[in-house]
């Protein structure tokens, strides 16, 4: 992804899109599924980006401050960078100790989930409310 703004059609108070995506297990995880959280972050992001990684400790501490929160790290796995290889993602979550039941890091290979949000970077976050909003 490249380094600009993002290019989000999503308006405040629209709908987010939802998505079907995989997790480095092979467990399928949708938004839908993130239906009893009180909110959803969604953060594209990538293992190589260096904007990410100076984010990640932040994040970590969001993920434990606010436990009702689901925190979706949606990878669009650029074939560009060996780092972001869906093999390569658990080493990111016990790196930076991401490994809760409320952080999801699931695989976009296709880049479509990425692009029906209009993220154009990373990180690129979108907070949800508990109606995907």
């Amino acid at each position: 992804m490249a380094l600009t703004e993002s290019a989000s059609e999503l308006q405040r108070g629209d709908k987010a899109p939802g998505f079907n995506l995989e997790n480095p297990d092979g467990n399928e995880v949708e938004l839908s599924d993130l239906d009893n959280y009180d909110g959803v972050l969604v953060v594209f992001m990538c293992n190589h980006c260096p904007f990410v990684k100076a984010n990640l400790p932040e994040l970590s501490a969001l993920i434990e401050r606010f436990p009702s929160v689901a925190f979706v790290g949606v990878n669009p796995n650029s074939d560009v960078h060996p780092q972001d290889t869906v093999e390569k993602m658990p080493e990111l979550v016990e790196e930076y100790d991401l490994g809760t039941e409320n952080f999801y890091y699931l695989a976009d290979p296709d880049q479509e989930v990425a692009e029906s949000y209009g993220a154009t970077c990373t990180p690129d976050p979108f907070l949800l409310d508990m109606r995907h909003r």
